[in-house]
């Protein structure tokens, strides 16, 4: 619908609506606990333009093969709640990183970096020449990066304005409480980081510790004091009742 763009869904709670700065689109998502194991993602990305096209994400996190290495579109999202988004420029334009937190399971919690694209308006996700890592002193590009750690643990990641670069925990095993899974991946106190070159994001394998107490924390975009990050903010569990009638307002304010 032309002039919804703004339109700030003032009647739903937990819902995360977060822009780039050139206001390009808006990325509006939420999650729904079907179990302690499984969370069902959803999302809506409105291009600002004079049409405010909508698209609509369908989550299909938990079925998907290799998804490191995936092209992926609106019709096939990795679901997640995104808490940031920053532009960069490439040789193919201008692109968007897009920070997101799932739950998972009740063993692990996923911290994601996407790249999102939007060619003749239609969203794609994932870039094959977006991260450069290094890996056992070999590197390899991948499309996204998924950050798999124990659900007890707090993991840091997010761009850091003033470094100007995405810093991130660095993740190594430690021995699980949860009897499904003897082992996790945890935070060890020091960082890694990804810094801009050439439209390529490189990997910095570790930052010096004196550099900052700890990685950036996503702002809170869910109401002004609860946050996306389930490291933060308890899981919020809605009736079916409650999950239908926060879709359907959110569908007709686009009518």
């Amino acid at each position: 619908m032309p002039g919804s763009f703004n339109f700030p869904f003032e009647e739903i709670e937990n819902v995360s609506i977060v822009y780039p700065d050139d206001k390009a689109f808006r990325i509006i998502t939420w999650d729904f606990m079907v179990s302690p194991n499984e969370h069902k993602y959803y999302g809506l990305i409105q291009v600002n333009d004079s049409k405010s096209i909508v698209y609509e994400l369908n989550d299909v996190s938990r079925t998907l093969q290799k998804p490191e290495i995936q092209m992926l579109t609106a019709q096939k999202w990795f679901g997640c709640l995104v808490y940031n988004v920053k532009q960069f420029k490439t040789d193919e334009g201008m692109k968007y990183l897009l920070f997101g937190f799932n739950a998972h399971n009740a063993a692990e919690k996923i911290k994601l970096i996407d790249v999102l694209t939007l060619r003749g308006g239609a969203p794609r996700f994932g870039s094959t020449q977006a991260f450069n890592i290094l890996e056992r002193g070999k590197k390899k590009r991948l499309n996204r990066l998924i950050f798999y750690h124990g659900y007890e643990s707090s993991m840091r990641v997010n761009f850091d304005d003033e470094m100007a670069m995405i810093v991130y925990d660095h993740l190594t095993a430690a021995p699980s409480s949860n009897p499904t899974v003897p082992f996790v991946n945890v935070p060890d106190g020091t960082y890694e980081a990804l810094k801009l070159n050439n439209g390529v994001w490189e990997h910095i394998e570790k930052l010096p510790t004196t550099v900052m107490d700890e990685a950036p924390r996503p702002k809170p975009v869910i109401g002004k004091k609860k946050v996306v990050d389930k490291d933060n903010a308890k899981q919020f569990q809605w009736p079916d009742e409650i999950q239908k009638r926060k879709k359907k307002i959110i569908r007709q304010a686009f009518r």
